[in-house]
């Protein structure tokens, strides 16, 4: 007899998109006070949560903007798209003061949006013009600011950590307060770097911590052939690192753990891990597709039904805080943002050929 073997898609429940349609269609106002007196107690109200709404709206559909622009051959070089990641990016960044620091990687654009960055900037950068954050010299993966805090980014899987490390380390030399936060992927973990960065954050006690973006894909990959974890952050146990594992789908609850990690580190000066299990929709280059090579399309259509800014919009709207017109004008705005900021990118000069020997290195003042 033969047994058939059915795909992983076979397993997807199928009603999950009827159960988003369950939720009540209103709360009582005595479940409604309590719940903001709890947000209230974490620092969330209501102008700030639909405040942040706004700019998940921009980081989406900015990265979305540059992942068609990189597919019809305008955009220089490579763009890595994070769409789907934008709860684990502002509600890491949002738990942080303003003097915080933060390390991001070739997927940062939700980042840079999270932290306040202006969206004409960093769509200039994606398109290599003078305007942009870097001046136009680094491309979709640097968006680097300092005004925002944001100290470095790299194309190169891990590389981030170990510059990461050494802010800390100046941060613990200077005794200032300030956090360093460092976004990787789960695809970084498998790295040296990663291990050495972990045990000299511990041994070192440094202000860090360390984000994993797991979307367990790493490019191509699941997490399964790689590694002996599901979760790579257990592997920091060993260095004597406390971790989270946290949904990266859902801003609150990663938003209420980065609070908890930031005030560990900033009073300890001791790293922490948070690792955030999210969903990337996109594929990782031109070559990659969303579906077809290592996903199906059920697999990618399943992710989306826990898409973190659907989960914002309901709760938004359950709240009564909004209802659909009022969120249907936020997405207009949103997307009207993004396209004034290409078309702002688009007819804004590129660097003149004599920049390219500024910027390359820096004399520092030595105080004998």
């Amino acid at each position: 007899m033969k047994v058939k073997v059915r795909e992983k898609a076979d397993f997807i429940p199928i009603y999950l998109p009827e159960e988003l349609k369950r939720i009540p269609e209103k709360i009582s106002d005595v479940w409604r006070n309590r719940f903001m007196e709890s947000f209230e107690r974490i620092g969330l109200n209501k102008d700030r949560i639909i405040k942040i709404y706004e700019r998940m709206l921009i980081a989406r559909y900015a990265d979305m903007k540059g992942y068609e622009m990189f597919f019809k051959g305008e955009i220089p070089g490579y763009f890595h798209s994070s769409v789907g990641q934008e709860a684990t990016a502002f509600g890491v960044i949002e738990a942080l003061d303003p003097e915080d620091y933060i390390v991001t990687n070739y997927r940062g654009h939700a980042h840079y949006i999270a932290r306040g960055g202006s969206v004409e900037k960093m769509m200039s950068e994606i398109l290599g013009k003078a305007t942009g954050c870097c001046k136009g010299k680094g491309g979709s993966m640097y968006i680097i600011d300092f005004s925002k805090g944001i100290l470095y980014s790299s194309g190169i899987v891990s590389a981030p950590l170990p510059v990461a490390v050494g802010i800390a380390l100046g941060v613990k030399i200077k005794k200032e307060q300030r956090v360093v936060v460092v976004f990787t992927g789960d695809g970084a973990t498998n790295e040296g770097e990663f291990h050495e960065c972990v045990n000299l954050s511990s041994i070192w006690n440094l202000p860090i911590i360390i984000v994993i973006e797991n979307n367990r894909w790493a490019i191509t990959s699941h997490v399964e052939r790689m590694m002996s974890s599901y979760n790579p952050s257990l592997r920091a146990i060993g260095h004597n690192v406390p971790i989270y594992i946290v949904d990266g789908m859902d801003f609150f609850e990663v938003y209420k753990v980065s609070r908890k990690v930031v005030e560990y580190v900033r009073e300890t000066s001791r790293p922490c891990i948070i690792e955030a299990l999210n969903q990337r929709y996109h594929g990782h280059t031109r070559v990659d597709p969303a579906y077809g090579i290592y996903r199906s399309r059920e697999v990618v259509e399943w992710y989306k039904t826990n898409d973190p800014l659907l989960k914002m919009r309901l709760f938004l709207i359950n709240m009564g805080w909004l209802d659909e017109d009022e969120i249907s004008e936020l997405e207009r705005r949103a997307k009207e943002e993004v396209e004034k900021a290409v078309e702002f990118a688009r007819k804004a000069p590129y660097p003149e050929l004599s920049e390219v020997y500024t910027d390359v290195y820096t004399d520092y003042s030595v105080e004998l």
